[in-house]
Order: structure tokens, then C-alpha cells, then sequence
């Protein structure tokens, strides 16, 4: 049968092309290279599509693997509660579906299209395809398809040829397809660059780069060959392939296999849903995912919690203080780090009691300080001597001693805001310069202070332990000063926040150097996003140091708090806004939006890359600036991104704007933007939009 499953137009010979192509295809099952593609095939559903527990629906996109080849749903269809699969071919669905039910394994094949599957939206929690979607003519429409069927939240594996493998795997097989070699036709192929923009084109967010196994085309071909026609010389290869199976431990040789896997998710927000609130609550709107929140309060106390001191988790609610957020946060059984009136007062209205709360602040005043100890807070972390002396006065005052802990300075750079004088060194008290030991002392010949907490924030944005270790070993070496000195027990240390979250790129000053050629030359700025970053080692990392230095100095393990702020909401919000306008300059092609920096603080602009989601199939993609509405020439929410185009009305969708964005949002020529929480299948307003009313009654008439 002549058909070309790349060109062919007539839908109706795909499937009796495939059917062919099964009935005469003697089965790989057996050939060692095979097993290797399972074991990879395998070690991505285990890492990165296996559920904690047997739950969830999977879909597979192919049965060929399960009539002809490697069976991997026979080695992961006990994951899960409901296997599905689908194949355009009667005859591979047919021998897949009768091999599997001799194993005694349940699974719901059906013959279909994979770009036009006959499932509901958002029905799956996982999808798995490997060498599949390269065979039809356009494989962004099976993408599509695999976004639609999967649930908010749910993660696929998407594996296609190559392009760019070192051993001309891409051109080698074409030519073998021309001259019927290669009898199921030539194939799409692709880079990382072209998948990632397809993939994020389709709405995924892309969280690994990986790859089944690594193993050069020819050494594949070969033991195909031998599998077919002369099972026997497959042992000639198994010292080769053995040396393959070595060199697959490598991530980066996985990276550039003759498969490429991208492990991808589906946002919590997906473009429906993103459709569905803009048109009931209006743009921009601030969207917040109560799940993601509590996924991720679970998972810092997770990763700290064989501390032998115990750990207690509290949160910066200065990073997001909307009430909802807060209340979430006192459900969880979080501590509540307040630093201002205002923030004890959200704090206070949300529920939190004061030995629910710690209190921080570059400034206290009077006031402050009072209601603080007037609502009893666990700890307040003492920032100055003038704050202890008036502190003490206070508390005098009102006849009764407080607990108290001393901030020690870590004067540690910011990156790239450096560069405008932005450092934490005014932030708490030197131990270089006396200043930690003379407030210290001050506390401890008090009558109404009592030191019992050592507290050390070493930086913001952190994706590794660098700055935590240092900051570990400033305050333990403190500590055992203090034990040493004057016999002081310290019982409490709170190591601060500052963790970064891979959903954000913080730029370097090199990436600001590179930004500023890219803008220069009039290049597309693209970032890949951290997917590296694990934080059950940062935090284990941290335990251990905790662990050896305390034991290495005698000191009796003390409770552990850490107040993250960015790690707990950055990823549960997104911001939805819709394109008013686009032109094109003498400079630059520019999609207007109806958010910028009145919204988006301009400095967490310039200083981070957030992914920008535009919600359209448009396949036509050029380098676009994003600006906002505002008359001011600053306010930009990106620079030249490869964008879709776009149209009047579009959607668009800041990923990841959860720290620090509502809560300094400003009423710059336009009021504030409502906030939503989603709540499983529920929604409601936590903060209503702002009107012009609203700005106006503060002024005096």
C-alpha cells in the first residue's frame, strides 16, 4: 500500500496502512537493545508519572510498544487505577490488547486518532508517548490533544526522534525511508528548542529535558535487524549495548539520545479555565490555587523533618497577606511571621493568635511593639539596641517578662540588584562589628527580656546551600559564644527564608549582561527554567550541617523554625490579562496589555523571567515586547520574547506572580485587580477589584 503518514491526506488509509504495517512485523520484544528502551521507558513513568499510591487514570498514546515491542504498560499498570490506551490500528489494538489479557493485565484499549481522541476534557492524570507523535503530519495536534484530555495539574512524558542526534540518526533514516527500507515512512524530528516552543505553545509547562536511553541509531538498527531475521547474533552486541546501558546513567548523554523525552505538566490554570474567570470576573485578575499552597506547605515540612530539634514552618506574610492566604496558612498550622502593624493586624483578623505569630522588622515602633506584646507573640527577633532598650521599657511598663531573639546580620549581595545599591547588610545585628554581643548583653542583665532565639535571614531567590551553611555556621559559632560567656541556653534558631522556586529564573548579572546584547541585537530572550532544583536536598543539606556543627560544639540541638515566603505562594498565582492592543514600531512588534507595573513591581521585572503563556493555537511565532497600559515609558512586563501572535481581546497568562506582586500592586492611573481563589472545582473572590471610589475617598475634599 502506498501512503505517506507524514503527507498522506485520505484518513481513511491511515489505519489500513498501520494494520498492514502490524500484520508482517515480526516482534523486537526480544532484542536486547529493546530492553534497554524499556528500562528508560520505565525509570520515566517511576520518576516522574508514578503516583505516591496506586490512583489516577493513565493514557498511552500507541499500543505498538505492547503488540511488537517493549510491553511497558506491563511494568507500570499497577500505579495506577485505570489503565487506558489508544492506537489508530485495529490489528496493533487487537495483538497489544490479547498479549496484555494473557498477563493478566486490565487494560481499556481502543482503536482512535490520537489527534482527535474520544475522551472528555480533563480526564486523565497522566499520559505516556514514546516515538509516536513524529508519524502523523502535524504533531502539535496530538500535543493539543494530550493537553485537552489531561486534568490541571497532570504531567505527560512526550518522546519524538531526534533531529539533532550526534550520529545522523534524523537523515540516515529518512534515506532509508525513501528507498522502503524504513517501511513505516519517514518522520517528524525535532531539536529542544522547536519542542519546548511547541509544547509551551500548547499550554505545557515544560519541567525536565530527559531521554529514554542513550544508544546510537546504527547499534539500535543493527540489533533490530538481528532480532527479525537472525536472533542469535543478538549476543555479538550485548557487550555494546551493555556500554550503552553504562553511559545512560549520564543526564546530559540522555539529554541528546536519539529520543528525546520531555516530561511536561499542565498548569493548575489551564487556558479554559483561565478563559472561564476572565469572562466572569473581568481582567486583570490575580488567580490563586489553594492546592498548590498546601502542596507546598507539605512539602518544606517534609523536607525538614528529621531535624532532631524539631522544625516549626512559618510563613513571610509579607509576601502575600491577603486574608484568605493567611487563614489557609493558620489551617495548615503555620506560624505567621509578621513585620508591621499592618501585618500583625491581617494576621490577627485571619485568626492567628499570638503565639501563633513571630515578629520581625527592619523598624518597630512604639505602637508595634506594643500590640506585640499585648498579643503575646511566641518571639519578637530584635533588630537594634535602640529597639531592645524601648522594648524593655514597654514591657516594664506592663510588669511581665517576654521572650526575645537577637537577628545577627549577614550581609550577603543581591544579585543583580546589587548594582542599585540593594543589599540586606542594614538588616539585623553585626557580630564582626560588636554590635550582636552588646545587644545581647544588653537582653541578658535585663530583667524583663529573655534570650532564647538566635535568628539569621541569609538571602532571597536561593536554589542551593551556600549562603544557608554560611549563615548555619554564624549562628551556631554565636551560640556556643553565648553558652561559653554568660551560660545562655539558646533553645530557638530561625534560619530565615529566602528559598527560590524553579518556576522563576533570577537573573544574574551575567544574564543582565546578556539581556542587554540579546535587546541590542534585537535577539529573542528565552531562559530555560531551574528544573534541576531539588529542594529535599537543599534541606537535607541543611539538617546535616545543622547536625554536625551543634554536635561538633557540644550544644544541645535547639528548635528550628524557617519563614519562606516565595517557596509557599510564588507558584499559586498567576495573573490573567487580555491584549487591548498590538502595533508594530520602527523598533520592536508590541502586544499591549491591560496590566503592567502597576500590577508587576517594576524592580522583580527587570531582576526575573517569569514564563508568559499567550492562549491561542497560532503557530506563528515572532519576537514581541509586552508592555502594560500605562502612560509611563517604564512600565514593560517583558522584552523581547518569542511570542505567538497575537490578537485584540487574546488572553495572556504572567505565570508564577504568587510573592510580592498584589500585595504591592498600586492604583497608578488604574484601581488594583481582583484576586480569585480556586478551591477544587470552586471559585471565589478573596479580594474584590478596586474601583475608582475606592481610590478616591481617601482624598480630603
Amino acid at each position: 500500500m502506498s501512503f505517506d503518514p507524514l503527507r498522506g491526506t485520505n484518513e481513511e488509509l491511515r489505519d489500513k496502512f498501520w494494520d498492514k504495517y502490524s500484520e508482517k512485523f515480526i516482534s523486537i520484544a526480544r532484542a536486547p537493545s529493546s530492553q534497554s528502551l524499556l528500562k528508560g521507558n520505565v525509570r520515566l513513568c517511576n520518576e516522574f508519572l508514578k503516583p505516591p499510591h496506586k490512583t489516577g487514570r493513565i493514557l498511552k498514546l500507541d499500543l505498538w510498544d505492547e503488540a511488537h515491542h517493549t510491553a511497558t504498560l506491563s511494568h507500570i499498570y499497577q500505579n495506577y487505577d485505570e489503565v487506558h490506551a489508544i492506537d489508530i490500528s485495529p490489528d496493533v489494538v487487537k495483538k497489544a490488547m490479547y498479549r496484555l489479557k494473557q498477563s493478566g493485565i486490565e487494560v481499556n484499549g481502543v482503536v482512535g486518532d490520537m489527534r482527535k481522541m474520544p475522551y472528555p476534557d480533563n480526564y486523565f492524570d497522566f499520559n505516556f508517548s514514546m516515538g509516536t507523535i513524529e508519524h502523523i503530519p502535524e504533531p502539535i495536534d496530538a500535543m493539543r490533544e494530550i493537553y485537552r484530555v489531561l486534568k490541571p495539574g497532570g504531567k505527560a512524558v512526550v518522546g519524538v526522534p531526534n533531529k539533532y542526534e550526534w550520529f545522523g540518526k534524523s537523515i540516515a533514516l529518512n534515506i532509508m525511508a525513501y528507498f522502503g527500507i524504513k517501511e513505516d515512512g519517514k518522520e517528524h524530528s525535532f531539536g529542544w528548542k522547536q519542542l519546548r516552543r511547541d509544547l509551551e505553545g500548547c499550554g505545557f509547562k515544560v519541567i525536565r529535558e530527559d531521554g529514554p536511553y542513550f544508544m546510537p541509531w546504527f547499534i539500535r538498527a543493527t540489533d533490530w535487524f538481528f532480532a527479525q531475521n537472525m536472533p542469535w547474533a543478538s549476543t555479538l552486541l550485548l557487550p555494546v549495548i551493555a556500554f550503552c546501558d553504562y553511559l545512560s546513567r549520564s543526564s546530559f548523554l540522555l539529554r541528546h539520545s536519539g529520543l528525546l523525552a520531555a516530561v511536561v505538566e499542565k498548569p493548575m490554570l489551564d487556558r479554559s479555565m483561565a478563559t472561564d474567570l476572565a469572562t466572569k470576573f473581568g481582567t486583570p485578575l490575580f488567580v490563586t490555587d489553594k492546592s498548590v499552597i498546601l502542596k507546598n506547605v507539605e512539602k518544606f515540612r517534609s523536607g525538614f523533618s528529621n531535624y532532631k530539634g524539631g522544625f516549626t514552618l512559618c510563613y513571610s506574610t509579607k509576601t502575600n497577606s491577603q486574608l484568605s492566604i493567611l487563614k489557609t496558612m493558620k489551617d495548615s498550622g503555620v506560624v505567621a511571621e509578621v513585620c508591621s502593624f499592618l501585618d500583625m493586624s491581617s494576621a490577627l483578623q485571619a485568626g492567628f493568635t499570638g503565639d501563633q505569630m513571630i515578629y520581625e522588622g527592619l523598624t518597630k515602633t512604639n505602637e508595634e511593639l506594643t500590640l506585640a506584646v499585648k498579643s503575646k507573640v511566641k518571639i519578637i527577633n530584635i533588630e537594634s539596641f535602640d529597639e531592645a532598650v524601648r522594648l524593655e521599657k514597654i514591657v516594664k511598663d506592663q510588669n511581665h517578662k517576654i521572650d526575645v531573639g537577637l537577628r545577627l546580620a549577614f550581609p550577603s549581595k543581591t544579585g543583580i540588584k546589587s548594582l542599585l545599591g540593594v543589599t540586606y547588610d542594614r538588616f539585623g545585628n553585626s557580630v564582626k562589628m560588636g554590635e550582636a554581643m552588646r545587644v545581647a548583653e544588653f537582653i541578658i542583665h535585663s530583667e524583663y527580656l529573655n534570650l532564647i532565639g538566635l535568628h539569621c535571614h541569609t538571602g532571597s531567590n536561593q536554589m542551593n546551600t551556600v549562603k544557608y551553611l554560611k549563615g548555619v555556621e554564624l549562628v551556631v559559632d554565636f551560640m556556643k559564644l553565648l553558652r561559653d560567656k554568660y551560660n545562655v541556653k539558646i533553645s530557638i534558631i530561625n534560619m530565615g527564608g529566602g528559598v527560590g522556586i524553579p518556576e522563576i529564573v533570577f537573573y544574574t548579572m551575567f544574564d543582565l549582561g546578556k539581556n542587554f546584547i540579546k535587546n541590542m541585537l534585537g535577539k529573542p530572550i528565552v531562559y530555560i527554567f531551574n528544573e534541576s532544583f531539588d529542594f529535599a536536598s537543599l534541606a537535607q543539606n541543611i539538617v546535616k550541617k545543622l547536625h554536625d556543627t551543634l554536635d561538633m560544639h557540644g550544644l544541645t540541638y535547639p528548635h528550628l523554625m524557617m519563614e519562606p515566603g516565595r517557596f509557599l505562594v510564588g507558584n499559586s498565582t498567576d495573573l490573567i490579562l487580555k491584549v487591548l492592543n498590538t502595533k508594530r514600531t520602527d523598533v520592536a512588534d508590541w502586544i499591549i496589555v491591560d496590566g503592567g507595573t502597576n500590577l508587576l513591581p517594576v524592580l522583580t521585572l527587570f531582576s526575573e523571567y517569569h514564563r508568559i503563556e499567550m492562549c491561542t493555537n497560532n503557530t506563528e511565532f515572532k519576537k514581541t515586547s509586552i508592555g502594560g497600559p500605562l502612560l509611563y515609558s517604564a512600565d514593560i512586563v517583558a522584552s523581547n520574547r518569542l511570542m505567538p501572535k497575537a490578537s485584540i481581546g487574546d488572553l495572556m497568562i504572567v505565570r508564577a506572580v504568587g510573592a510580592y506582586c498584589a500585595v504591592q500592586s498600586n492604583q497608578f492611573l488604574y484601581p488594583r485587580a481582583a484576586t480569585i481563589m480556586v478551591d477544587g472545582d470552586k471559585s471565589h473572590v478573596i479580594q474584590r477589584r478596586e474601583t475608582v471610589d475606592d481610590v478616591l475617598q481617601r482624598d480630603m475634599k
